[in-house]
């Protein structure tokens, strides 16, 4: 197979009959998936050294699929555009069962489309693991951190998200899921459709469209969504609505990859309005931020530090 060809196929440039082919030379002979690991190592190191772009331009990480699903499909690349991160997961027979993880880094949020249609934004620090194939009678993925899903519709099949504190289940819906083991922090917030959350202890509570549950000492609390802004980070977007300096420096420090030092006595009393575009930049937030103060900062850009002074 000429290695163009391959390399097209590895980047999703190949028209279908080029597809069709490689995957059917694929599966003719294991020297053939032997050759293609070796490509995928050099793909790999292409894509590690490459050189990173400006981070203003680097806000948003998009994950595409690199392989199409055909009925004798037999491997699945996929590939991070525009930075150093990918992954590859070669599968030759009954791929449906393989499992893939995605990562999305402190700071970046990352886009990406399941097999059934259904899109699918991570936050900063987020991980989700997910089959490469759906089968069977339900559509499962898990995550850790913060996933929102717009769930393609497939009837008889709902789509079912696992985390550390019970599952969610829906048939075609957008929502928003917050799963924070390490801080005790869970919520889901749907913005459209229904959905069913089911507890480690078997409770349960339904959800409609403009509600969010949250976890209240091993329970879920049902609440309208009062700030629908707050959903709008797959879009690079920062909404203020009324936060308090905590809970914006915790928001800037999550969209920036960076730790708040506060080296002042009091915490600045200040309610925010109005939106941040995270490509703007760290500074640009950080002048939101201490608008109104007296408050000065300095970033750190070796240690990822910012001191509030």
């Amino acid at each position: 197979m000429d290695r163009e060809i391959l390399f097209r196929f590895m980047q999703c440039e190949t028209p279908p009959q080029e597809e069709l082919a490689v995957l059917n030379w694929l599966d003719e002979d294991q020297a053939n998936q032997h050759e293609m690991d070796r490509l995928d190592e050099i793909f790999n190191a292409m894509v590690l050294h490459a050189p990173a772009p400006a981070p203003r331009r680097r806000s948003v990480f998009t994950l595409r699929n690199v392989c199409r699903f055909a009925v004798s499909a037999a491997a699945m690349i996929a590939l991070i555009v525009g930075g150093g991160y990918w992954f590859s997961a070669w599968r030759i027979k009954d791929f449906s069962s393989r499992m893939l993880t995605i990562c999305a880094p402190e700071g970046q949020r990352i886009h990406t489309v399941l097999q059934d249609g259904t899109q699918v934004w991570l936050n900063g620090n987020s991980k989700m693991e997910y089959p490469v194939a759906f089968s069977g009678q339900s559509r499962c993925v898990k995550i850790t951190g913060e996933v929102m899903f717009d769930v393609a519709q497939c009837p008889g099949q709902p789509f079912i998200v696992h985390t550390y504190a019970g599952t969610v289940e829906v048939l075609g819906t957008k929502f928003d899921v917050l799963a924070d083991e390490a801080n005790d922090l869970f919520s889901t917030a749907l913005l459209r459709g229904k959905v069913r959350i089911t507890s480690e202890q078997n409770e349960t509570v339904a959800l409609i469209a403009g509600q969010y549950a949250d976890l209240q000492n091993g329970h879920f609390v049902k609440q309208s969504i009062e700030r629908p802004d707050d959903y709008l980070w797959p879009d690079g977007i920062i909404a203020l609505n009324s936060s308090s300096f905590t809970h914006l420096a915790a928001k800037i420090e999550r969209a920036y990859n960076v730790k708040m030092e506060l080296q002042c006595k009091e915490v600045p009393v200040i309610k925010y309005r109005g939106k941040i575009r995270i490509v703007e930049g760290l500074e640009h937030a950080l002048k939101i931020l201490l608008a109104g103060t007296d408050r000065t900062f300095e970033i750190d850009y070796e240690t990822n530090r910012v001191y509030i002074r």
